[in-house]
């Protein structure tokens, strides 16, 4: 029985045509796993890139690096991102393969082509000093950092100016968390919705009056608002200064008031917490005498200026004034004559 198992063994590894089978591969069978090291995608990458064909490259380059730890992939990545005029991520690659091999034999080229970029990019460049040479750690400053002054400052135009001096995290995270809030809010670098309440005090036509109304706005710039406003406007006046012709008492008239307006904001500082508003602003209103029951329509356009403050994201208030004209579409309530006004609004930024 020993001997028969033995010789049906033998005949198994026997081919068809009276052969030993030949022995199974390494990476064949159930228990292989193929691991990608990259370098297909890195030899693909190259061979694109030798032809001139960077833009393609790139992408093979990105395959590779996903499961290659070889630097000299994010070295070749960085020459082709340099070719295609891609500043930034050439300068990461050339960094990360300086970091490991900073005494590779084409170390000094890599470093020279770095330092090329950052001069023209504006964010380094070699030593005014002299030439470029490697440091030590003897060769640093035991001066400690000043950590309290600001990561960035404003250079005057409400631009942040490059860094210049070590900052704390906390410091720095509070410097992203306004930026954050200033491009996000359309009350100061952002776009989007806005709403508002005001109120506001008039002389119009000589005759003293008030509206309170709310508006909805839409910032579509940094610096631009289109908004449109309703409320209800109240005329009072006793002293005959723009009485009714026909009448003895003066103006005691009220409506409904809607208008159309733009806004430009000049900011005063970096994150346009505080800005100049200069705007424009056409309002119709439909007046009503209350003692004689008259109608009247009048269209007042006026030009603004004023100033606003904003509290975090999106919370402001505004104060402005106002000077336009009233034309009288039909007579009745106010006649022509000069407006005069002063607002101040609550807005909101959605």
């Amino acid at each position: 029985m020993q001997i028969g198992a033995a010789g049906a063994l033998l005949l198994l590894s026997l081919s068809a045509n009276g052969q030993p089978a030949a022995p199974r591969r390494r990476d064949q069978g159930p228990l292989y796993s193929h691991v990608d090291t990259g370098e297909q995608a890195a030899a693909s990458a190259r061979a694109l890139a030798a032809k001139g064909n960077c833009a393609a490259a790139l992408e093979a380059f990105d395959r590779a690096l996903r499961s290659s730890i070889d630097m000299t992939v994010r070295r070749d990545r960085g020459l082709c991102h340099e070719q295609l005029g891609n500043a930034f991520p050439a300068m990461d690659d050339y960094r990360a393969y300086l970091v490991v091999a900073p005494d590779a034999a084409d170390s000094d080229d890599i470093r020279a082509r770095l330092e090329a970029l950052e001069a023209q990019s504006g964010v380094g460049g070699p030593s005014p000093d002299g030439p470029t040479k490697k440091n030590s750690a003897d060769d640093v400053p035991e001066e400690p950092a000043d950590l309290t002054a600001p990561l960035t400052s404003d250079d005057g135009k409400g631009k942040p100016s490059k860094r210049n001096v070590a900052k704390t995290y906390d410091q720095e995270e509070a410097s992203y968390h306004k930026y954050d809030q200033a491009v996000t809010s359309p009350l100061r670098l952002g776009t989007g919705a806005i709403f508002g309440v005001y109120t506001d005090g008039r002389v119009a036509s000589g005759t003293g009056g008030f509206e309170i109304g709310a508006s909805i706005r839409w910032a579509f710039s940094q610096v631009s608002t289109f908004y449109g406003q309703i409320g209800y406007v109240s005329y009072e006046s006793n002293d005959g200064l723009a009485a009714v012709p026909g009448t003895v008492g003066g103006v005691n008239a009220g409506g409904v008031g809607m208008g159309l307006g733009y806004e430009f904001r000049i900011r005063l500082d970096q994150y346009m917490s505080n800005a100049i508003l200069l705007g424009a602003l056409v309002e119709y209103q439909h007046l009503t005498d209350s003692d004689l029951g008259l109608p009247g329509d009048v269209v007042i356009p006026q030009g603004r200026v004023g100033y606003r403050h904003v509290f975090g994201h999106g919370v402001g208030l505004e104060f402005l004034a106002d000077v336009g004209r009233v034309i009288a579409i039909t007579s009745g309530v106010l006649p022509d004559g000069m407006d005069y006004g002063g607002t101040a609004a609550l807005v909101l930024a959605f």
